[in-house]
């Protein structure tokens, strides 16, 4: 193996690790930022709207599997798979990352319906972990047609 493909599989072995990471990492601050921040009920709105239950639901739901599916594929690649070259790899991943970004968009739409207040600080939420989804999504499928 020559030293440019060596340095080309090095560099896509970054570029895969980095973006694994990046999902891993949005997905964890967003969900202890939404606990943290967002996730508490004022006193005058008992029992809880369901709409800020399934605001909440989608949040944690979507960022939780976002991490198992990440975590998969990085536990994949380290154990020496190649995982850029599995059709159903790329597919399942491909797909969750759609249904992903859905679900963030969704999250955008709830956020400006809620009775909660911060509205714009969860905007900021949403739209930073959508646009940060995105790159990762971006990333990993540059990876996937170069190989």
């Amino acid at each position: 193996m020559g030293v440019n493909m060596r340095s080309a599989s090095q560099k896509s072995d970054c570029c895969l690790l980095f973006s694994l990471w990046l999902g891993i990492i949005v997905s964890l601050v967003a969900i202890v930022l939404y606990v943290l921040l967002f996730d508490i009920d004022p006193p005058h709105l008992k029992p809880r709207q369901a709409l800020e239950n399934v605001a909440a639901t989608m949040l944690y739901s979507s960022h939780s599997i976002n991490i198992v599916v990440n975590g998969i594929l990085m536990i994949l690649h380290v154990s020496g798979k190649d995982v850029l070259n599995e059709p159903a790899l790329v597919l399942c991943w491909s797909c969750w990352s759609l249904i992903h970004l859905l679900s963030l968009i969704v999250l955008i739409f709830l956020s400006y319906y809620s009775l909660l207040g911060h509205f714009t600080a969860r905007l900021v939420l949403h739209l930073g972990t959508f646009l940060l989804v995105l790159v990762e999504a971006f990333l990993l499928q540059h990876l996937f047609r170069k190989e």
